[in-house]
C-alpha cells in the first residue's frame, strides 16, 4: 500500500502483445488457448512450456487438470514483474502494447 509497481522489463510489442475484442494489451495466461497456445511465440513469457505448472499441478502423484489451468491462467509476461517502490521513483515506461491502438495517450513525457 503506498507503492508503485516497476516493471523490470518492457514487454516485447510484436511478440507480448493480442488482440483481444479490438484492443492491443499485453497477453496474460487467461488467453490460453482462445488468443494464444502461450509458449515460446512470447518473448517475456513466465514457464513457455508449461513444466513449472505440471509439478505443481502433480504434487500429488496425478495431474490435477484443473489445478494446471489455473496455474497457467496466472502467468504473465514481463508487464505483470518488477518490484516495489516508493510513488513516482519507478522509471516511466509506455505501454508498448497500448501503443498499437488508437488514441493511445503516452505516460511518459
Amino acid at each position: 500500500m503506498g507503492q508503485s509497481c516497476c516493471s523490470y522489463t518492457q514487454v516485447d510489442p510484436d511478440l507480448d502483445c493480442v488482440l483481444d475484442n479490438g484492443t492491443w494489451r499485453a497477453v496474460t495466461g487467461e488467453d490460453v488457448p482462445t488468443l494464444t497456445p502461450w509458449g515460446s511465440q512470447h518473448s517475456t513469457n513466465q514457464d513457455p512450456d508449461g513444466s513449472k505448472c505440471t509439478i505443481y499441478a502433480s504434487a500429488g502423484g496425478t495431474l490435477e487438470q484443473a489445478v494446471y489451468d489455473d496455474c497457467v491462467a496466472q502467468r504473465s509476461v514481463a508487464d505483470q514483474r518488477g518490484f516495489c517502490s516508493a510513488p513516482g521513483d519507478c522509471p516511466c515506461q509506455e505501454d508498448v502494447c497500448g501503443q498499437k491502438n488508437a488514441g493511445y495517450v503516452p505516460r511518459c513525457q
